[in-house]
């Protein structure tokens, strides 16, 4: 999941007109951080779900396809059972 979109200066100051975007990225399966606001990326694009490359492993490990592991952590069905099989 991203949070705090914004966009930035090369040196890291914000400014609605900067060229670069900085976001918080976590992974949507274990929380984990994948990106903070000091990774600076030269576009922004919305995924419906982000995984760390461990959940990404794990799922290949399991045979889980992407799109499998997409529809169940789309951010519509964040409110999944606790008793999950992945």
């Amino acid at each position: 999941m991203k949070t705090n979109i914004h966009k930035v200066n090369y040196d890291g100051t914000p400014n609605t007109n900067g060229n670069w975007w900085v976001w918080r990225e976590t992974c949507d399966r274990c929380q984990k951080l994948i990106y903070d606001e000091t990774t600076q990326h030269s576009d922004f694009e919305e995924a419906d779900v982000d995984f760390c490359a461990e959940c990404i492993r794990y799922f290949m490990k399991k045979h889980i396809s992407y799109k499998e592991a997409e529809m169940k952590y789309t951010k519509k069905n964040l409110n999944f059972n606790s008793d999950e099989k992945f």
